[in-house]
């Protein structure tokens, strides 16, 4: 039987031990990368009201802009491979919902890849607005990129439902796999938190300030369950029966 133990296992428990940190660490490259293009470029870089400081913004700045879209790229690129390593050491739980949550998981990367297109395009309107827009006036590109960027914020949060429901799914196999208890209902609030909150965006739904705030920390589980991975812990999926 497939387990993840502390260090020193042999055969499948080490194969598994790997398995998991290998997760882990993709996890959390993911959060670096994701945090770096959110908070450190889109954040500093984007005037969502004033498309024109924007222009100036990433004018100033093109290699930022373009580090913050490499960012994204890497993150959403490494969701395929940390979903196909949690379906491997979650399998054991239950098959079928290993498989929903995995599947969940890919059908938001695809989601996210497509609607990244709408960043890419802003980006060449920004840095490279004469081969994108030849003719076009500043003011008029600068209202065309901010569009595509407007496009951009407003799907993420409907993308993340499909995100949501799958640290949900994975949160109840977590829950049965063996680790503290807390952690698969940490993860699977999570996927609540991000189901709530893009529901919210996708009806017009304001939210109370501290409800926001609940679901933001709560929407931070999957880094909990990153390094609970690194860590390599007690991961211990139930044993088939054997017949009498």
């Amino acid at each position: 039987m497939d387990t993840i133990r502390p260090g020193g296992e042999t055969g499948t428990g080490a194969s598994s031990v790997r398995l998991a940190r290998t997760c882990g660490a993709m996890l959390v490259a993911m959060a670096c990368c994701a945090m770096f293009a959110e908070l450190g470029v889109r954040e500093r870089l984007v005037v969502s009201a004033d498309p024109m400081a924007t222009l100036r913004a990433v004018t100033e700045s093109p290699g930022l802009f373009r580090a913050g879209l490499a960012g994204y790229l890497v993150a959403f690129l490494l969701d395929v491979p940390v979903a196909v390593l949690l379906f491997l050491l979650l399998r054991r739980v239950s098959p079928g919902l290993a498989l929903v949550s995995m599947s969940l998981r890919l059908v938001y990367t695809a989601l996210v890849g497509a609607l990244l297109l709408e960043y890419v395009a802003a980006g060449r309107l920004l840095t490279d607005g004469a081969a994108a827009a030849p003719g076009m006036a500043e003011p008029d590109r600068a209202a065309l990129a901010a569009a595509h960027l407007g496009l951009f914020e407003a799907g993420y949060p409907v993308v993340l439902v499909f995100f949501g429901a799958h640290l949900a799914v994975l949160g109840w196999l977590v829950l049965k796999a063996g680790p503290p208890p807390v952690l698969g209902t940490l993860v699977g609030l999570g996927g609540l938190a991000y189901v709530v909150d893009g529901a919210a965006h996708v009806f017009g739904l304001g939210l109370p300030g501290w409800i926001t705030g609940v679901l933001v920390v709560l929407m931070m589980s999957e880094l909990v369950l990153a390094f609970s991975l690194l860590v390599g812990r007690g991961w211990r999926p139930p044993s088939p029966s054997v017949p009498s």
